[in-house]
């Protein structure tokens, strides 16, 4: 069961990995400058900001767009849909 703590944890290892960690929101790209600054990042930011996210790394917009049944089988919420109507 994926879970909020499972999404933040796979962020965290996302913008851990590369050289430069860090992560974009918008067009911004905000660098950290150690593990404890990316754990601090996911832990103060908003659900939609950490559902974004996690959609851009996992290609979510893209893979509604081309595989809308796949898309609907594999997610039995539609991430996408709780973004775009969180406020």
């Amino acid at each position: 069961m994926l879970t909020i703590e499972k999404i933040k944890k796979f962020c965290i290892d996302i913008d851990s990995r590369d050289e430069y960690i860090g992560t974009y929101v918008g067009d911004k790209f905000i660098q950290f400058r150690d593990l404890n600054d990316v754990e601090l990042f996911y832990n103060s930011i908003s659900l939609k900001e950490l559902l974004t996210i996690y959609s851009q790394y996992n290609g979510l917009e893209c893979y509604r767009v081309d595989n809308p049944k796949d898309y609907k089988e594999s997610y039995s919420l539609d991430i996408l849909t709780i973004i775009d109507n969180l406020k």
